[in-house]
């Protein structure tokens, strides 16, 4: 019989990415629930999740008229998710699964 840390163990080893998705097969074992995070936090996963895989996994097709830099919004994005990261930490230190 599986145990819970079994299940948890499972997720982890599994997940590749960060988007809502991922965060929910993380996160729910240890009683935290989409509804219990900042709608915020969850859309800067799907969108940083969403580019990630972009880059990864789609074939890029290059034209000189539509070159650009794949990271001009990166930065941004990042510096919010981190933003919304430090509530995440508050709110899981609040149920006291952090210390």
């Amino acid at each position: 019989m599986k145990t819970p840390f079994d299940l948890q163990f499972k997720a982890i080893d599994e997940n590749n990415g960060v988007k809502r998705f991922n965060f929910s097969n993380l996160f729910c074992p240890l009683g935290v629930f989409q509804d219990d995070v900042d709608e915020v936090l969850l859309i800067q996963l799907d969108k940083i999740g969403s580019r990630r895989g972009d880059h990864v996994h789609k074939r890029s097709e290059v034209s000189l008229p539509t070159i650009k830099d794949p990271f001009a919004h990166e930065i941004q994005d990042i510096s919010n998710l981190i933003r919304e990261l430090g509530g995440l930490d508050n709110d899981l230190h609040g149920l006291g699964l952090l210390p």
